[in-house]
């Protein structure tokens, strides 16, 4: 008797326990996906390109002494872990969060969740099966790399230890990172929603924390050196981008050496995995007895969690009807209010904590005088130009797949819409619904250049960039929107597809080595163009200058022929309307093809 009561008592400490039957289940689920080893073949393939172009550049350069070519391999090794272990950090943390964007929510609004809280299943169990079988795959992808990163440590220059550290900083961040993203599913029916909301709040732990942190302690952490490592050591214990960097100077023969204890930072990040965790836990077991009662389609935070006592086909005596006038699909994408209902209260603290972050910034450079130079001006125009960028994406490419998952494309297909009423509705809604996130940049344009710390030309030349790249980004994530069945997978692709044009292609022309390739890619690089425009109409000496005295930094192929006023505007705009037509090919392919699949 004694026995087994210890037994239950101690259950939890079981492996098999923890595991249970949604791990089971999910594991299952995974390995039937296309998804999975689509992913794995093109992570392979990223990765044979990475190790292969740069070796087979020096084996082609320089003397063809042996000793020469042993002397470089250090250096190489060196290069390509660096490359090979960034990319695996990045990658593994943007993967994490994009599979773990529907790991609760999926549950919650197909009435699965209820269910499962009917058999011996505890809360614990769901969201433990749910995270470790979606970072399965993920863990199979960081270990792949392992055997590569550990033939090129044999070329010398880097220590096995580094292999070893950098694996498991990058492990516990992917864990933290998927985690968030499973916490934040609880909240949100759209994995874009989730995938945005958990990406914002890594940048506001990961950058505005440390920013606001400088800024109350008057910035005295980043004058004096002594603090300024003190800090950097501090923020290394949970910060895994702090961690990583300076792990990675500490490990390479050159670099800034700062003792950095990576145990303990892999040991505290994951501590703070599992009481995300184990709140997620919590809450979704009160989720799922709710929803047992028929009180809750999702929770409300509200002070403490509540919960609607109103059944939800209860209807609503004081709804005001409107009337549909237009197309249907353009009225209802246009008139949906920005702030309703449960998402009035998110969308006002985000909203709060961004404008509280970039208020703070330009606090802190109004303090140390840098507002008014062009690199500051850069800084700021790339970061909100990419923050509308990324909604634009993310958006896209969820527009018909929720229609699918909601289970209202068929009945929408079966109207008398034409299949050109109905995409040029949901286009609308995307410019719409991004409009937000693109004011950002709209407003520091205005101020800056009122202030006389932007020139006018940036402006035009801003819209112009943001015009092209985003109807290509529009078109490609309505057809990835098109083509896909799940949210998730349309995501993936569009972010893959403008990934790999902006940053894959540049990556692989430095890779090369050749200085003609990198200069033609940067020269017809839309986010060169925005730096190339920012820094030349950037800070308060360029902003004085007329339209006919602006001089904009090329790339030394096309500096003399493009470096003035018009000949810059005239190449950004034929670049954006190489990329508006690209994007209008992917709006035509969609159009022709959006009755094809009407089920699936």
């Amino acid at each position: 008797m004694l026995l087994s009561k210890l037994k239950h008592s101690f259950r939890f400490v079981s492996p098999r326990w923890l595991a249970g039957p949604i791990m089971d289940k999910e594991l299952r689920v995974m390995a039937r996906r296309k998804r999975s080893y689509l992913v794995r073949f093109l992570y392979l393939v990223v990765m044979l390109l990475v190790v292969a172009v740069p070796w087979a550049q020096m084996m082609r350069g320089g003397s063809s002494n042996t000793a020469w070519r042993v002397s470089q391999m250090s250096q190489i090794g060196i290069t390509l872990t660096m490359i090979l272990t960034w990319m695996q950090f990045l990658s593994a943390q943007l993967l994490a969060v994009v599979f773990l964007s529907s790991a609760i929510s999926d549950e919650i609004y197909h009435k699965t969740l209820g269910v499962l809280m009917t058999t011996p299943i505890t809360g614990f169990q769901i969201v433990f099966g749910k995270l470790v079988s979606r970072l399965l795959s993920l863990m199979i992808l960081i270990g792949l790399s392992l055997p590569v990163l550990g033939l090129i440590s044999l070329l010398g220059g880097v220590p096995w230890g580094y292999v070893i550290s950098s694996f498991c900083i990058t492990l516990t961040a992917a864990i933290f990172a998927g985690t968030l993203s499973l916490f934040i599913s609880i909240f949100q029916k759209r994995a874009y929603s989730v995938i945005v909301q958990t990406i914002l709040v890594m940048i506001i732990w990961y950058i505005g924390v440390p920013v606001l942190l400088g800024w109350l302690s008057s910035w005295k952490f980043f004058m004096d050196s002594q603090l300024n490592q003190k800090f950097l050591i501090f923020l290394s214990f949970v910060n895994p981008y702090v961690g990583f960097a300076l792990n990675q100077s500490s490990a390479m023969p050159v670099g800034f050496h700062v003792p950095v204890f990576w145990p303990w930072h892999c040991g505290i990040v994951l501590a703070e995995s599992i009481l995300i965790l184990l709140l997620a836990a919590k809450i979704v077991r009160r989720v799922a007895l709710a929803q047992i009662g028929g009180q809750v389609d999702r929770p409300i935070l509200a002070g403490l969690w509540k919960f609607r006592n109103k059944s939800s086909f209860e209807p609503e005596s004081n709804v005001k009807l409107r009337s549909v006038t237009g197309q249907p699909v353009f009225w209802k994408e246009t008139r949906e209010p920005w702030l309703q209902g449960r998402r009035r209260i998110k969308t006002i603290i985000t909203a709060i904590i961004a404008a509280a972050i970039l208020v703070a910034s330009y606090g802190i450079g109004i303090k140390e005088r840098y507002l008014d130079e062009d690199y500051t001006q850069v800084i700021y125009g790339i970061v909100l130009f990419l923050v509308g960028m990324v909604e634009t994406i993310l958006l896209s490419a969820t527009m018909i797949t929720t229609e699918r998952e909601a289970q209202s494309w068929p009945i929408l297909m079966a109207t008398p819409l034409t299949a050109g009423q109905v995409l040029f509705g949901k286009a609308a809604g995307v410019v719409r619904k991004s409009i937000p996130a693109w004011f950002l940049l709209a407003a520091h344009l205005l101020i800056f250049t009122l202030v006389g710390y932007l020139h006018p030309a940036v402006s035009l030349h801003l819209v112009i960039i943001a015009a092209g790249i985003g109807f290509f980004a529009l078109g490609s994530g309505l057809f990835f929107s098109s083509m896909c069945r799940k949210t998730t997978t349309a995501v993936m692709a569009n972010v893959g597809l403008a990934g790999g044009l902006w940053l894959g292609i540049p990556i692989f022309a430095g890779l090369t080595g050749e200085g003609d390739l990198i200069e033609l890619v940067l020269a017809f690089h839309p986010i060169a163009h925005l730096g190339i425009a920012l820094a030349g109409g950037g800070g308060e000496v360029h902003a004085a200058r007329s339209f006919a005295s602006l001089n904009y930094d090329w790339p030394p192929l096309a500096e003399m022929e493009w470096s003035g006023f018009m000949a810059t505007t005239i190449v950004i705009a034929i670049t954006s309307l190489v990329y508006a037509c690209a994007g209008l090919g992917f709006y035509k392919m969609t159009k022709q093809t959006l009755r094809d699949n009407i089920f699936g």
